[in-house]
């Protein structure tokens, strides 16, 4: 299982950007009005308007990408 990937969902990507480079004192791979791309070392930091995959009673405001070798056996597994 390797977690490569974060997602944060927010409302105003250009100013969240923005600050996310100050802080990280490192300039986002790609940034446009609705999402944002930060590479760190292996993983991928994304920050996104809204989620791709819809989910109902969505709340949180963070998706974690994790990936797997056999999806439909993790699958069984947790179900």
């Amino acid at each position: 299982m390797n977690l490569n990937q974060l997602d944060i969902i927010v409302s105003n990507i250009p100013q969240v950007c923005a600050d996310l480079e100050h802080i990280l004192d490192k300039k986002a791979d790609y940034v446009d009005d609705s999402f944002a791309q930060f590479t760190i070392g292996s993983h991928c930091l994304m920050l996104s308007q809204n989620h791709l995959v819809p989910l109902e009673n969505f709340q949180s405001g963070i998706i974690l990408h994790i990936e797997v070798e056999d999806v439909d056996q993790n699958y069984k597994r947790l179900k």
